[in-house]
């Protein structure tokens, strides 16, 4: 079928067909409809506008008619018009009218002069026309009624009175000019000689910033003092303090300067006790000094080994330090002792090692050791990586990276990388290409390569390689898109395959399909022609989960149960490809990459797969159904049929057979003639189906038979010519059953005319009888014997219910053998469970671990009534609870430990402590004796050599003991060394030196000033910096003054000050800035809005650009109202048109605005932030 708008346009006649649907028919049939019909279809009986009206006289839209309209009367429903009267109307418009009117004129009208009027009655006030004698007798003599804000009213009389306005001293001055244009005019002023304003009199309230001869309110002038500052610098730092608001408060330092005001003056004086941090310089001193002395301060010099506080002089040092011995030992030889104060240590260079000596600088002398430029081995040197001088060439492992050029007389093993030059190779060679490359020409011919040279060489590309190359690396997009000349091969494809995938689909029709299987001879065409195959079907459809190149993965889906190899997989943007192999349950290869993204929709045909949409037209069929080709299980094809692949990836078969007729609602149709289809005489109704009366329901021909699978009830007498076979049974109605045991049968006296009945039978012979559960049923039906079965798993007992995982009540009843009753023995009874002897037991036996048969004391019998007593032993108790539960314990058990004596232990330095030499237990491993040995605690702690219990005496500095100190030379310099024994260490200087590495520096000695070195990069704000592995910052881009940055301040800004500037941006020469701002309100939770911005400016914007791009809104104090405004205005600042400022006002309440401003960076032109505070 062709696209409908492709159809020629032509002009109709009336005999043309359109195809339409019969909505009235029973299946809604496809028919054709004459233009005519259509016509008729809108034509009004009669042709006249009565017609017309007859069949609907409303319409929405407007009525424009060329001629006159003649009526009896018209009407809107409101308006009347009738005779030449109208009534109804709301307004009536009109540039012209005659006669009296009634009603009200609307604004716009006008009245012609000689049209007359009533004159109304004197204090008439409505909106009735007013005459001029109404007018004249109103106004003539008229009053002027005025007063004033405490006087009046007053009237004045316009034809005898004058009004005068008359101003007030120093304030208000009145001028009356004469009347010009119809306008008399008194002008109010303020005298010249200036104004005298009566108290109480307010004004506005001018910006904190105006500097005019504007009058100022108290209120300006508080804010101006609220604002006036002192500012004040000192050695380091500057501020300043509000005069109205804060307090300037002079504070000494502690033991260094104090304070004290009075009358406007502040005194600085220094304590009695005063801490200098630095050098304090005097003649003379009295007291304690702290810090350091003059070098030229002299004092007394203390005799050697005095160990005091006393300050030692130089002499005292130098003869201290004279003594002092330095160690030194190497690799080889030594140790050696250097004295300090006239030794001289030499380091000196070797075999390639040099040493240069630095004189002292900062309290640090510098030793170098190096290794010479020029290095001569003898031996192996080995390392990881090798690298020259500049850093640019290296040797790691095996690999030379980075050289310009090596120098050899021979080389072995390959060479790996370009030579620049070449004097020659070993052997001469000529160059060729294989593979997909063809040489074709090359000069000089043939290409050799010796020893330099340019070799010219004309390749290509063969034929098979350019045409078998594959598109590897194919991404296929979402959408399609144009093909651009800067498209790779791969992407342009990509793009047209897209367009394809994404293209509007449909039916695209293939062709006609001969169904016939045996066009051309039998069974020659199994597939119709064309063959079709049947589709595989759809397999499965899901989601993938993650990306895999190649793959298809869904972590929810069951793939080795639902497809195969071969199978075909679409992607939701309608690529396709072939699976390769199941992987897993969830995970697929696949021939082609289409899944790129996460969260595609897939679908996965069967193999055969179909096109969607394509379809053939049946154009022949076979001789009998049975000799149509199958697809898909279809087989019942008809010319005109449409085969159409479906999207279930299975062949459908649209019906386009052309049947016409027309039916009723209801009627089960027929075909009236071999394309007609008419009524039946087959009713379809609610109630089930129905046959027209007089109609006989027939099966066709002999050996039929009538077949009704579920319930039937017919209500009239059903007669049956032949047997009648209930096969099914006969259901009666309720109530007609009979009874148990009872059948049908005559009456005594039968007749065709009698109904039977139910009776019981009297006589009859048993055929059969089956024995149940728990019976055995011996002889045969006619005289059966019949026993309880005693034997096996199907016995009475055992083919009962099973009742072993519940309970069973002492009501329940059990059957049992009562051996004796009388005279009668062995009979069978029953009685509740309560009833057996649950308490008549022989004995319980009791026994333990040690039970011997031969000993009858091991073993007890407890016989009924008798009580077992659990009790308990040897640090073993028993206890019985409220549960019918013995608890068995195990008692406590304290064993404290003593002296020989029984005394308990308490060990003191000078006193003894007992160490356990052995322990025993009892037989249940309780320990019960411990024995031990005394020791003694020697006192004091510093232990003199004795005599150990049981040993000799000791050495020094064994067994734990430490000798005391050697008499006179004080403990305080002694220590205890590795060997157990007491020394003096080498010395007593304590820390001597203190080194330090890049970037910390030492000035060395015993007190040295660590310090951190200069970065070498210039202070100042950069917009980016380099920063080392210990976060030091060793390069920088754009320092201050830079293109852009980050910026932050805050800014006070109150209600009555007004619009108040925060910050200024500059930018030099072009004044072109982009940048965001964040501000907070810092005050209070009052106060709690935020707010962000985004500018630009250019040059000489008069309004720059902002919008806001969020905002809390107002703050909760005030009901909501506290908020601050926020605007970007141009400035002047620097060059004209190069600034922007920005502005705020507080709103509600007065606050502190924190913000934070980021610029776009300019890499030319210079940026300048300036904070107003």
């Amino acid at each position: 079928m062709a696209i409908i708008y492709t159809y020629p346009i032509v002009t109709p006649t009336s005999n043309d067909l359109v195809l339409g649907t019969d909505v009235d028919a029973q299946g809604k049939p496809t028919k054709n409809f004459t233009i005519q019909s259509i016509i008729d279809l809108v034509t009004v009986s009669g042709n006249d506008l009565q017609a017309v009206l007859d069949n609907g006289n409303t319409a929405t839209q407007n009525i424009v008619l060329t001629g006159n309209i003649s009526a009896t009367n018209f009407t809107d429903g409101t308006i009347t018009i009738s005779g030449g009267d109208g009534t109804g109307f709301i307004n009536f418009q009109s540039t012209n009218f005659a006669g009296d009117l009634t009603g009200v004129i609307k604004a716009g009208s006008s009245i012609e002069g000689t049209v007359t009027g009533v004159t109304q009655p004197l204090g008439t006030n409505n909106t009735t026309l007013a005459t001029t004698a109404f007018v004249q007798a109103k106004v003539d003599p008229s009053v002027l009624q005025y007063r004033g804000d405490a006087t009046g009213p007053f009237d004045l009389n316009l034809v005898n009175d004058d009004f005068k306005i008359t101003g007030t001293a120093n304030q208000i001055q009145t001028t009356a000019t004469a009347v010009a244009g119809n306008i008399g005019t008194i002008n109010l002023k303020f005298p010249t000689t200036g104004v005298t304003l009566p108290d109480g009199s307010t004004a506005t309230t001018q910006a904190l910033t105006d500097n005019s001869t504007d009058v100022a309110t108290t209120a300006f002038v508080k804010a101006q003092s609220d604002a006036l500052d002192l500012d004040f610098i000192g050695d380091t730092g500057t501020s300043s303090v509000l005069l109205n608001s804060q307090t300037l408060d002079f504070e000494g330092t502690t033991n260094q300067i104090t304070t004290a005001v009075s009358a406007q003056k502040v005194t600085f004086t220094l304590p009695t006790n005063v801490t200098i941090g630095g050098v304090f310089t005097g003649t003379t001193f009295s007291g304690d000094l702290n810090g350091t002395v003059n070098t030229a301060t002299t004092g007394t010099t203390q005799s050697a080994g005095d160990d005091s506080t006393k300050i030692a002089t130089t002499a005292y040092v130098d003869t201290a330090a004279g003594a002092k011995i330095l160690q030194y030992q190497g690799d080889t030889g030594g140790p050696f002792d250097l004295n300090l104060k006239d030794d001289d240590l030499d380091i000196a260079g070797g075999s390639n090692i040099s040493t240069t000596a630095a004189t002292v600088a900062t309290n640090l002398g510098v030793i170098t050791i190096d290794l010479n430029d020029s290095v001569t081995i003898s031996g192996t040197s080995k390392a990881d990586t090798f690298t020259t001088t500049l850093g640019v060439a290296t040797w790691v492992t095996t690999v030379l990276d980075g050289f310009t050029a090596i120098t050899s007389d021979l080389f072995t093993g390959p060479l790996v990388g370009n030579a620049d030059t070449a004097t020659a190779l070993a052997s001469s060679g000529a160059l060729s290409f294989g593979g997909e490359v063809t040489l074709s020409s090359s000069s000089p011919s043939p290409a050799t390569y010796t020893s330099g040279g340019n070799i010219t060489l004309n390749l290509g590309l063969n034929n098979a390689a350019v045409t078998g190359k594959v598109l590897t690396g194919l991404v296929i997009p979402a959408s399609g898109s144009s093909v651009v000349p800067s498209d790779t091969i791969l992407s342009g494809i990509g793009k047209l395959q897209a367009q394809v995938n994404t293209g509007a689909t449909g039916l695209r029709f293939m062709g006609s399909w001969n169904a016939s299987m045996d066009t051309g001879g039998t069974d020659n065409t199994p597939d119709g022609t064309p063959a079709l195959t049947s589709g595989g079907g759809l397999a499965t459809s899901g989601t993938n989960s993650s990306v895999t190149t190649g793959k298809l993965t869904d972590s929810s889906a069951s793939f080795s149960s639902t497809v195969t190899a071969n199978d075909r997989v679409y992607n939701e943007a309608g690529a396709f490809t072939t699976i390769t192999s199941i992987d897993s349950n969830t995970e697929l290869t696949l021939v082609d990459d289409i899944f790129l993204t996460t969260g595609q929709a897939y679908t996965i045909d069967n193999d055969p797969a179909l096109s969607q949409g394509e379809y053939y037209v049946v154009s022949a069929v076979g001789a009998s159904e049975a000799r149509n080709a199958t697809l898909n299980s279809i087989q019942n094809w008809q010319v005109g049929d449409w085969v159409i692949a479906g999207a279930s990836n299975v062949w459908e078969r649209l019906d386009q057979t052309s049947v016409e007729g027309s039916g009723t609602d209801g009627r089960i149709a027929k075909f009236s003639d071999t394309s007609v289809i008419a009524d039946s005489i087959i009713l379809e109704e609610s109630g089930g189906i129905k046959l027209d009366s007089g109609k006989t329901l027939t099966t066709q021909g002999t050996g039929g038979s009538l077949t009704v699978g579920g319930a039937a009830t017919i209500s009239g007498l059903t007669t049956a010519g032949a047997a009648l076979s209930l096969t099914g049974g006969v259901n009666l109605p309720t109530g007609a059953y009979g009874t148990v045991g009872q059948v049908l049968t005559n009456d005594a006296s039968p007749s065709a005319t009698t109904d039977l009945i139910w009776t019981t039978p009297t006589t009859g012979t048993v055929e059969s009888v089956t024995a149940g559960d728990g019976i055995v049923m011996t002889g045969d039906a006619v005289d059966p014997v019949v026993n309880i079965d005693y034997l096996g798993t199907d016995n009475a007992i055992l083919s009962a219910t099973d009742i072993s995982t519940g309970s069973i009540a002492t009501t329940d009843q059990i059957w049992f053998n009562d051996v004796n009753t009388g005279t009668v023995t062995n009979t069978l009874k029953y009685a509740p469970v309560s009833k057996l002897p649950f308490d008549s037991y022989d004995k319980w036996v009791l026994r333990g671990d040690n039970y011997d048969a031969a000993v009858a004391a091991t073993s007890q019998d407890i016989d009924s009534t008798e009580v077992m007593t659990v009790a308990g032993g040897t640090i073993i108790d028993t206890v019985v609870g409220a549960t019918r539960k013995v608890t068995i314990n195990h008692g406590d058990l304290s064993v404290t430990q003593t002296d020989n004596t029984g005394t308990p232990l308490t060990p003191a330095f000078g006193g003894a402590i007992e160490l356990v030499a052995s322990a025993s237990g009892t037989g249940q491993g309780h320990m019960d004796t411990v024995v031990t040995n005394e020791i003694t605690l020697p006192s004091p702690v510093n232990f003199t050599a004795g005599t150990a219990p049981g040993a000799g005496t000791p050495a020094a500095g064994t067994a734990g003991y430490v000798p005391a100190p050697a008499a006179g030379t004080g403990s305080t310099a002694y220590f205890l060394n590795g060997t157990g024994t007491m020394s003096i260490p080498p010395n007593d200087d304590g820390v001597t030196a203190v080194t330090a590495t890049a970037p910390i520096s030492s000035s060395g000695g015993d007190t040295p000033n660590i310090t951190h070195d200069n970065s070498g990069v210039t202070a100042g704000t950069y917009d980016s910096v380099a920063v080392d592995a210990k976060g030091h910052v060793t390069g920088g881009s754009n320092p201050g003054g830079s293109g852009g940055g980050i910026f932050s301040g805050d800014q006070a800004i109150t209600v009555a000050g007004g619009a108040t500037l925060a910050f200024t941006l500059t930018r030099a020469t072009t004044g072109t800035l982009i940048f965001d701002v964040w501000l907070t309100s810092e005050t209070s939770t009052a106060t709690s809005v935020a707010k962000k911005y985004t500018v630009a400016h250019s040059y000489d914007i008069e309004n720059p650009v902002y919008n806001k791009i969020i905002d809390t809104g107002p703050g909760t104090g005030n009901s909501n109202t506290n908020d601050f405004n926020v605007s970007f205005i141009n400035s002047d600042v620097g060059a004209v048109g190069t600034s922007c400022k920005c502005i705020l006002t507080a709103v509600g309440a007065d606050q502190n605005i924190g913000y934070t401003v980021q610029v776009g960076h300019d890499s030319t032109n210079a940026l300048t932030f300036t904070a107003a505070s």
